[in-house]
């Protein structure tokens, strides 16, 4: 770039004065979109594009069976609660949060239940953490409420 920029500010002595006016804005004008475009680049990566952390949505295929939408969230391998993550309940399509909460210190959550269906859509997720997405089927009898396991970022 500092090649493009040094061609675009010098002037060829044998070009006719108009024709150099022209070449000189042609020439800042260039070194203008060069540089917005290095400053988006540079913008892109830093937002977008963190070292170590590279998000992936974890779909579960079986459906799970609690009884009720309620349940602990964990990090793996250590079974530490996961304090502060949000909880989401989704329409079937995925495409509406129908309501949402976030896990409290003991990575305890508790969703209001819809009066009809019987067959949940629900997202997990937390920054530093993979998207979880599971389905819930509820049933009275069910033993316990859910454990999910939410997956770290790698």
């Amino acid at each position: 770039m500092m090649g493009i920029v040094r061609v675009a500010t010098m002037k060829d002595p044998t070009l006719p004065k108009r024709l150099q006016f022209v070449e000189a804005r042609l020439s800042a004008g260039i070194g203008r979109i060069i540089s917005m475009r290095l400053v988006l680049l540079i913008l892109f990566v830093f937002l977008a594009v963190r070292p170590g952390h590279s998000t992936e949505r974890v779909v579960q295929e079986e459906i799970s069976i609690s009884r009720a939408l309620a349940g602990h969230v964990l990090v793996p391998g250590t079974d530490e609660p996961a304090d502060g993550v949000t909880v989401e309940l989704f329409s079937p399509d995925w495409k509406k949060v129908l309501t949402s909460t976030k896990t409290d210190k003991r990575g305890y959550f508790s969703l209001e239940q819809p009066k009809t269906g019987k067959l949940f859509y629900i997202r997990v997720s937390a920054p530093g953490m993979d998207i979880y997405e599971l389905r819930v089927r509820i049933k009275k009898q069910a033993a316990q409420e859910l454990t999910i396991r939410l997956p770290v970022a790698t």
